[in-house]
């Protein structure tokens, strides 16, 4: 068989903003050196409400997609949703 790599990346989120933020969803991707996604991954917090100045880690395994490429960098983006009362 193929040995494949697994690329990991971790790191903390932190809420800046002034409202609650919920269905919070990180996602990472890596590239190679010619600068292409060849892995992703995603983490979701779906339960979790991160409240003004609160903070999350987390952890997400990028999936390469692609054999045999050369790791150059990776990115990391976090989404969410202001969490608001609806009377």
């Amino acid at each position: 068989g193929q040995l494949v790599e697994y690329y990991l990346a971790g790191g903390r989120v932190v809420n800046t903003f002034s409202d609650p933020i919920s269905d919070i969803v990180i996602y990472g991707w890596a590239k190679n050196v010619e600068g292409r996604v060849f892995a992703l991954g995603r983490t979701d917090f779906k339960n979790d409400l991160l409240n003004p100045g609160d903070g999350i880690d987390f952890k997400i395994l990028m999936v390469p997609f692609q054999a045999d490429q050369k790791f150059l960098n990776y990115e990391i983006s976090a989404y969410g949703k202001e969490y608001k009362f609806n009377f």
